[in-house]
């Protein structure tokens, strides 16, 4: 069913995509605008129309942001996705506003071979020393054997020689120093598409290969 599929591009006001949600969270959202506090507002993009009256998509005339009650007397094009109410069609929105969202939510990386070294600079902990990737491991602090998790705080870059000298010991207890890692700093969350749903999200991915 329509109204579950993930297919609606959520911006941000600066237009940078957030997410990819379903209709029913797009309509949900956009509906509060009858209370005068709606966190989303549909954006219609307008395409020439031909003279047989379907829409060339590839020429975009303008977009702009629309409240619930405009978008519900939108009239629904060839191009369009729509839901049925009782009384009418209405259409379903391919992009959604949110007018009082400037950033980009952000997420702690994930914890790989790749995040670390960017976290710890490419230089092994123990003896602060740049390493080659060839040379960089990643060292449990508490080891596994002594209940250690895979955690960024419990994880530090190493020169393979210190990993496999201190083995399953303890820091202390292989003559190393104490290490208290921590988690980088959350960055922007890059939302990942690779291919466009829908011809109005060009405007906002145009590198997109698809429709």
């Amino acid at each position: 069913m329509i109204l579950n599929k993930t297919c609606v591009l959520k911006v941000n006001r600066l237009w940078q995509v957030l997410d990819i949600i379903t209709p029913e969270v797009a309509f949900k959202n956009m509906a509060e605008d009858i209370h005068g506090d709606a966190s989303m507002r549909g954006i219609r993009v307008d395409y020439f129309q031909r003279p047989d009256g379907t829409y060339e998509t590839s020429t975009i005339l303008s977009l702009r942001d629309v409240g619930w009650d405009e978008w519900l007397a939108l009239p629904v094009r060839d191009c369009d996705m729509f839901v049925r109410s009782s009384r009418q069609k209405v259409c379903v929105p391919n992009v959604v506003l949110c007018p009082d969202y400037k950033d980009l939510p952000k997420t702690t990386p994930q914890l790989n071979a790749n995040s670390l070294w960017e976290r710890d600079k490419g230089i092994c902990q123990y003896t602060r020393k740049k390493l080659r990737r060839d040379e960089a491991t990643m060292d449990h602090v508490i080891p596994k054997s002594k209940g250690g998790r895979k955690a960024w705080d419990n994880i530090v870059l190493a020169h393979k020689e210190v990993n496999l000298k201190k083995g399953n010991r303890t820091n202390r207890e292989a003559g190393l120093p104490d290490m208290h890692p921590k988690a980088p700093r959350p960055a922007p969350k890059m939302v990942r598409i690779t291919e466009c749903c829908h011809p109005d999200w060009r405007a906002f991915l145009p590198n997109l290969k698809g429709i």
